[in-house]
């Protein structure tokens, strides 16, 4: 009984020894992970610190080259701004020895130019009178569309004028358009020249039925 006794407090003994063992043992390993952790994590600091220091001095290169060209640019302002100042200071004294035949010289420069800017203006009136004047022509319809009739004049001319909704047209003295005059109707048209193309004010055409009503003698 006592042999009992004695083997069971030796096994509860090893038993308490092997416990802290693997008490320790798992201790170990946690301390281990967490240092191994550690080191990742400082290596994965220093290497993000590395891609840092590269951005930076990548920023840095591309300030000296902004620096440099700043430089070179303010160089050559310096440059052309004391070639802008020469140029001044020579038409200065190209001013200050003008003789007075060169001041009625540009004083006669001066009249020609009025002269020929009021020539020109006279012109340009005369020609704006002549294209804004309404011109007459006689004829017979060729062809009739909605923004355009053609028209042969009384001299074997074909005269192509441009209608639109301003035209005012009649037919037999009654409100027409256009598309109603037939080919061979007698027309009287007045119009006028608008960006290089006649465009008619004024259509009066009289059909054939009507022309043979005027002949006809009133009984």
């Amino acid at each position: 009984m006592r042999n009992i006794r004695w083997v069971a407090a030796a096994g509860l003994l090893v038993g308490c020894a092997m416990g802290g063992q693997q008490t320790k043992q798992s201790e170990t390993i946690s301390a281990q992970s967490q240092a191994t952790q550690s080191f990742q994590a400082a290596a994965d600091a220093q290497k993000h610190a590395t891609e840092e220091q590269q951005k930076a001095e990548e920023a840095h290169q591309q300030v000296i080259q902004a620096q440099k060209a700043l430089a070179e640019a303010q160089a050559r302002l310096n440059a052309q701004q004391a070639k802008a100042d020469q140029a001044q200071a020579d038409a200065q004294r190209l001013a200050s020895a003008a003789t007075e035949q060169g001041q009625m010289s540009q004083q006669q420069a001066q009249q020609a130019m009025q002269t020929e800017q009021r020539e020109h203006q006279t012109k340009a009136k005369q020609s704006l009178k002549q294209w804004t004047q309404n011109q007459e022509v006689n004829g017979t319809v060729i062809s009739a569309g909605s923004d355009q009739l053609a028209v042969r004049t009384d001299d074997s001319q074909t005269l192509n004028l441009g209608v639109n909704d301003t035209t005012a047209i009649t037919l037999d003295g009654k409100t027409a358009s256009a598309q109603q005059l037939m080919p061979g109707t007698d027309v009287r048209a007045s119009y006028q020249m608008i960006d290089g193309k006649a465009t008619a004010v004024k259509v009066r055409a009289r059909s054939t039925q009507g022309s043979q009503q005027q002949q006809q003698p009133q009984k």
